[in-house]
């Protein structure tokens, strides 16, 4: 998608003013990336990132609000 909207990685990495690594580890999915270099960089390819309130049912937290699972057979 970046090579489509920005170009080059080269040329993307100044554009957004991030490190060629630093956009080359965003693409590739490596861990560490800072959050708002990375929002700046899904902004520029026209992307926006959504939050949605989590169903507590579903989550792997067990909160004081969140639904207990029913018992297993096992």
């Amino acid at each position: 998608m970046r090579a489509d909207t920005l170009g080059r990685q080269v040329d993307a990495a100044s554009r957004l003013g991030v490190s060629v690594s630093m956009l080359g580890d965003l693409e590739r999915g490596a861990g560490g990336s800072q959050l708002d270099l990375t929002l700046q960089v899904l902004a520029d390819l026209g992307l926006d990132v959504v939050l949605v309130p989590r169903d507590a049912a579903r989550s792997l937290r067990a909160t004081p609000n969140s639904a207990t699972p029913p018992p297993s057979d096992a």
